[in-house]
């Protein structure tokens, strides 16, 4: 058998610097709810997802096994919180959306009274049309 030609210290190097890239890109992640970029975050949770699984992928060092552990539990949280987020940003768009369509609906029902009405005074009172 022939010994694996990456140093191992180098692999697991290379293992803690891809795993800080997926925790930076959940920082990001956190920032952009705050802000509500939703299409900003989506592309990037896109990236992060890629990144997990190729890290999973491969064995994690027993070094990093407990704090990978404690971070995926924290992404679990956080997905938690944007899925309630968006859940709630979604009712607050259907809220307004009704709220738009009633206003709609009243400006609309205001203008068909008044068209009515201006025909109504015109076909009583002939004699007053210039």
């Amino acid at each position: 058998m022939y010994p694996d030609p990456v140093d191992p210290t180098t692999k697991e190097q290379a293992q803690r610097d891809s795993w800080q890239e997926i925790m930076a890109l959940s920082t990001e992640i956190s920032a952009l709810v705050e802000s509500h970029s939703w299409t900003l975050l989506m592309d990037i949770a896109d990236q992060r997802d890629v990144k997990v699984t190729a890290f999973l992928a491969q064995s994690i060092p027993s070094a990093m096994y407990t704090q990978v552990m404690l971070d995926i539990d924290q992404l679990t949280q956080q997905h938690a919180l944007i899925s309630s987020e968006l859940a709630r940003q979604q009712q607050h768009a259907q809220q307004k959306l009704c709220q738009l369509r009633d206003v709609r609906d009243e400006l609309v029902n205001a203008k068909t009274g008044a068209d009515k009405g201006t025909e109504v005074a015109n076909t009583q009172h002939p004699d007053k049309r210039h």
